[in-house]
């Protein structure tokens, strides 16, 4: 039987095709009915049917050891259903089929459900999102279509943030002019694409003193007796390509021997947040690795899009499977990277010997738009113009009762986690796993995380710990052993994330609990050899005003309990500090001494006998009342903890109160309480000199028991 329908051609004499019209399943005519294929005619028509060709070759590539055509006495069937990606563009051109192999053509694949995709290609939609693929090297014109397509539907989304010429470094902002090719001051309103790639140790072509001067002229780019990377090159290649004439990149952009460096490296929110794009080259393990298929021949694998032309014009083609997940590239394993990922609002991600778009809407691959594929992961983004934040809750959780009622009793004042710090803390926790060549950058490869942040949170950052919430930044934890970053020039603070190798992150409450805070403390930063300042302007570890609240009573009559009880309010007693270089916290507190139960108790997760991950020590509190020793906490260590393990002699200081009525002696897990019934405490131990404490670890303690330990009020200088 010939097909006679004249939009498809003939298939030859094929009974299974002629009973779909091709054209009509991919249009928006089309039912979602689509009739089977039993396995054994689709095998027998391949050389006859172009679409039955396709369903073998792909089944093959699928399942290429033996196969049978019928399992128990029930016949393999190609089964179909019409699909369609979300998407504003026509009907036609976003539908596709989701084919099933059932049951499993072959025992080994008895447990597997296998599946594919099948996509119309046709030139007669210029604007669809499936495509051919061109085996020697990647089509740039399908880049152009995203760019395009974001334009055109993504403004609020992924629109511009505010130029780096604007805010930022300034009339010392520099672009790659790739027409020119030199390196120029950007003219006013430039648009420009940013570069995020792996340096590696091989020193290429930089912007210095000797060579600033020679790189502004025109064509001295690639004249110079030291070449740029491959990965530059090819950068350029792709903005040229996209119709573009400025691209940013660190190694040409910024002067490494300018004193202004750091204000480059402060800026790098607004720098990648206002690119037009970022071309990210995540296969690469240096600068000189290129970006895989923007150069003939290139590719990096072996990309076999299996296809069959249906009649001229139109194509059906076998949507590939997405690559891995490109956090396990060095480019995503890389500190600096994390940031240049976050601040972008669009990337252009080589990978794999492929190209893939990823903005805040969309994430598309060469061959179509990978929504559709399974698994597809979506990159961690920053949400730094979420309009959420400006309307989030106070954190502070005012307690005006007890003040109405019992004007001279103290006044406690509550602090819950807004939306913003649990942005903050999923961004330490991505990367605090990442690895740094230079273990003194964990500060500065986070500075534009920082910076975009500073916006909403109202203050600047100490030691990468937001100011304004610092009550509740101090409560950290370790994901892994840690030990401290050791630096010559640079003094990392224990009370700090950034002062510890390692993973850290924050615990968070349940989707139903509140995590709620008291404040206990007046926290004063000592930060070189001038006086102590305020933390915060008022001391208080949270700021309302960047809520858009007026300092309420709670704020202005608030008194640190352990300061108004010790009678110190408002003193500070000297305290010789060996080094200046700071930041050191200083603060009036409790201290007291229990005795911790040591290596003797973990979480059921750290018992991996064979893991190569070190978990942190997880350890009981115990006090002791009379002959008795009863359990008073829970602690988690940074590192291997104190030297020695010694009865009732490790020293513990109230960062605040914790709201929670307990915790679950195996588990860990908390009992979340409208009243707080234990403080969040830190470990410490003391210098020679007994004045300035580090942190060992942090936990939680029962109020009673810290009450029965006899404790006493101390000014502390935490380093």
């Amino acid at each position: 039987m010939v097909l006679l329908n004249p939009r498809l051609g003939s298939f030859g004499e094929c009974l299974n095709c002629t009973a779909s019209d091709l054209y009509d399943i991919f249009s928006f005519e089309s039912s979602d009915r689509v009739h089977a294929i039993k396995f054994r005619d689709a095998f027998a028509n391949k050389e006859i049917c172009a679409f039955c060709r396709l369903l073998a070759q792909t089944a093959r590539k699928f399942t290429p050891h033996q196969v049978v055509d019928h399992r128990d006495g029930v016949p393999v069937t190609f089964n179909f259903s019409v699909k369609h990606f979300q998407d504003t563009l026509a009907e036609l051109g976003s539908r596709f089929l989701h084919v099933t192999i059932s049951p499993p053509p072959s025992p080994l694949d008895i447990d597997k459900q296998l599946t594919f995709r099948l996509i119309p290609i046709s030139e007669s939609l210029p604007e669809s999102l499936f495509h051919r693929i061109d085996q020697d090297k990647i089509d740039l014109e399908i880049c152009r279509k995203w760019i395009a397509k974001c334009d055109r539907e993504h403004t609020s989304q992924c629109g511009a943030f505010s130029s780096p010429t604007q805010s930022g470094p300034g009339s010392s902002f520099r672009l790659v002019d790739v027409v020119d090719e030199c390196v120029v001051v950007s003219p006013p309103g430039a648009q420009y694409i940013a570069l995020s790639y792996v340096w590696g140790r091989t020193q290429y072509l930089q912007l210095n003193s000797q060579t600033a001067h020679v790189l502004a002229e025109k064509g001295s780019l690639f004249a110079q007796e030291t070449p740029i990377g491959q990965t530059i090159t090819d950068a350029i290649t792709v903005v040229k390509a996209l119709g573009e004439r400025y691209l940013w990149v660190d190694q040409l952009c910024i002067n490494q021997t300018e004193a202004n460096k750091y204000l480059h490296i402060k800026s790098m929110d607004r720098i990648y947040g206002a690119a037009l794009l970022t071309i990210v080259a995540a296969d690469g393990i240096d600068a000189n690795a290129g970006l895989p298929g923007v150069r003939p021949g290139t590719r990096t694998r072996n990309i076999n899009q299996l296809h069959e032309e249906i009649w001229p014009g139109f194509s059906i083609a076998t949507a590939l499977d997405l690559p891995l997940d490109p956090a396990g590239s060095v480019w995503g394993s890389r500190g600096w990277t994390f940031q240049e990922q976050l601040l972008s609002r669009r990337l252009l991600l080589f990978y794999q010997g492929s190209v893939f778009w990823q903005c805040r809407s969309a994430y598309f691959c060469e061959d179509a738009p990978a929504t559709m594929k399974t698994q597809a992961k979506q990159i961690q983004w920053l949400e730094q113009l979420s309009p959420r934040w400006a309307q989030d809750e106070s954190p502070i959780q005012h307690i005006e009762k007890q003040w109405e009622d019992n004007e001279e009793d103290f006044m406690p004042v509550q602090l819950c986690r807004p939306v913003v710090f649990t942005e903050y803390a999923k961004a330490v926790t991505e990367y605090t796993k990442r690895r740094l060549t230079f273990s003194d950058d964990i500060i500065n490869a986070f500075e534009g995380i920082s910076s975009q942040l500073s916006h909403h949170m109202g203050h600047k950052f100490l030691a990468a710990l937001p100011e304004s919430y610092l009550d509740i930044a101090l409560l950290w934890t370790p994901s892994v052993l840690q030990e401290r970053r050791k630096s010559e020039d640079t003094r990392f603070p224990s009370w700090s994330w950034v002062g510890w190798v390692g993973q850290s992150g924050y615990d968070a409450p349940g989707p139903d609990e509140k995590e709620l805070i008291e404040l206990t403390t007046k926290w004063y930063v000592k930060d070189g050899p001038a006086e102590p300042r305020l933390a915060n302007d008022v001391g208080m570890g949270i700021d309302e005003a960047p809520l858009g609240c007026i300092l309420s009573i709670n704020a202005l009559c608030w008194e640190p309990i352990f300061e108004s009880i010790g009678g110190q309010s408002g003193k500070r007693p000297a305290v010789d500090i060996p080094s200046m270089q700071g930041p050191y916290l200083q603060f009036w507190t409790s201290c007291s001494f229990f005795t911790i139960v040591h290596r003797k108790w973990r979480d059921p997760e750290t018992l991996q006998m064979n893991s190569s991950v070190r978990k942190p020590i997880h350890a009981h509190i115990h006090c002791t009342t009379g002959s008795r020793r009863q359990l008073a906490g829970r602690l988690i260590l940074n590192g291997n903890g104190p030297d020695e393990v010694v009865e009732g002699k490790h020293e513990f200081i109230v960062l605040s109160g914790a709201l929670v009525k307990g915790f679950d002696s195996i588990t860990g897990n908390v009992t979340y309480s409208d009243e707080a019934e234990m403080y969040n405490v830190m470990l410490v131990e003391w210098d020679d000199q007994h004045q300035v404490a580090t942190r060992l670890g942090t936990g939680r303690i029962f109020k009673e028991a810290w009450d029965m330990s006899l404790p006493t009020i101390r000014f502390v200088t935490l380093g």
